[in-house]
This record gives structure tokens, sequence and C-alpha cells, in this order.
């Protein structure tokens, strides 16, 4: 609600168009107002916070912008993919390097921010249970099908059923979501996956050996 300065003057000098006309011209140059609002919005306000109003939410629910990961921008010698799949990293003999894993640096923007920030006060109030973790990697990943399953004495299993980015491999390896001393094995299985006669899976020359690698 908008405050009117007017209500503030004294009544014996209400009607002086001289004192309203200073008073008014004065509280023009100190209204707070719109830096109050401009503060809540860029700042307090979560939803809307943006820049430096984000890094102060990371610091409280300590979560940087910024770790360490694959880079995906080097280009490397490699075979012509299978029909439909492109990648422009791909080169020829003579042209590109063997691939060689190259570490950089990934800041976040705001939008993927304010969702780690938020995952990250879910992780720092929640129970660790298989329910809330798998609830967290639906909102942090929406478009992926990623769930983590309970496979044996503090030992857990994230099941990748599609194509992830390194970048976001290592996203998920860099949040502090497992509970404390509990182990983590990622099994990426890209479809179509070969698999034996029964199994419902693809035969030779028309699936890949599902991958897992072993954090």
């Amino acid at each position: 609600m908008s405050f009117d300065i007017n209500e503030t003057i004294q009544s014996q000098y209400s009607d002086s168009p001289h004192l309203k006309l200073l008073v008014n011209s004065f509280w023009d140059c100190l209204n707070p107002e719109a830096d109050i609002e401009s503060i809540y919005n860029n700042m307090i306000n979560l939803d809307t916070a943006i820049g430096i109003g984000l890094d102060v939410w990371g610091r409280i629910v300590a979560i940087g912008r910024e770790y360490v990961a694959v880079s995906e921008d080097n280009h490397y010698l490699g075979f012509k993919p299978p029909v439909g799949i492109e990648n422009e990293r791909l080169g020829t003999f003579n042209e590109q390097p063997f691939y060689m894993p190259v570490n950089g640096k990934v800041r976040l923007s705001d939008g993927a921010y304010r969702t780690y920030i938020l995952i990250k006060a879910m992780i720092n109030i929640g129970d660790s249970t298989l329910a809330s973790i798998n609830y967290m990697l639906k909102e942090l990943f929406p478009q992926n099908e990623i769930y983590c399953l309970h496979v044996d004495t503090m030992v857990l299993r994230l099941v990748i059923k599609e194509y992830i980015s390194e970048a976001d491999k290592q996203a998920l390896l860099n949040l502090p979501w497992l509970p404390a001393g509990v182990g983590l094995e990622i099994y990426q299985v890209i479809t179509p996956t070969f698999g034996f006669n029964g199994s419902g899976l693809n035969p030779f020359n028309q699936g890949t050996f599902a991958t897992y690698e072993i954090q």
C-alpha cells in the first residue's frame, strides 16, 4: 500500500501550499519505498532474486554457484555416430586429437542456481529418505528419467535412463545430497540397450551395453 506523506502534516499546516510543496519535494528525494521493493524482489524473495541476491542465498544454505566439472567444449577424434545422433565435437584424422577429459569451471545461471539453492535447502531440512531423494532428483532434472534405489547396506544406486551431460552428472556429484557414509553407484542406461533373448531388450547391432560406474 502506498504511503501518503501528506497524512503526516499537522492539521494547522495541511492547507499551506508552500509547506506541502516543501514536504512533498523532500519526500520525493528520500522516499525509500522503491529501494525497499527492489531489495525485497532482488535479494530477499528467493523466487525473484537475481545476481548477488542469489549468491547471498547460496551462502545461507551453503551451496556455491561454481564447481569444477568436465568441459564439454573440446573437440576430439571419433567415429561417425549412429543415424539420428549428432555430435558437433567429433572430428576426423589429422583434425582433432584423441578424447581427453578436461576440467573446467561451471558457473550456474540464475535460473539453475535458484533450483540448486531450493534443492540444497530441502536437503538441509530433509529426512534423507528415498522418497525425498527421488523428489529432489525430479525437481532438479524434470525432463530426465533419473531415480535412486537402495541396493545394499549403506549403498544407493542412481539409475539414469537416458543420456545426460557430464556437467549434469558432475552437478549431481557436487550436491551433498547423500546421507553421511553412504556409497553411490551410478548406472547410466541409454536405450536401446543390448540384452539376451527373453529379456525384452535389443539384439546385436541394435543396442549398446548398459554402462555404470562406482562413485
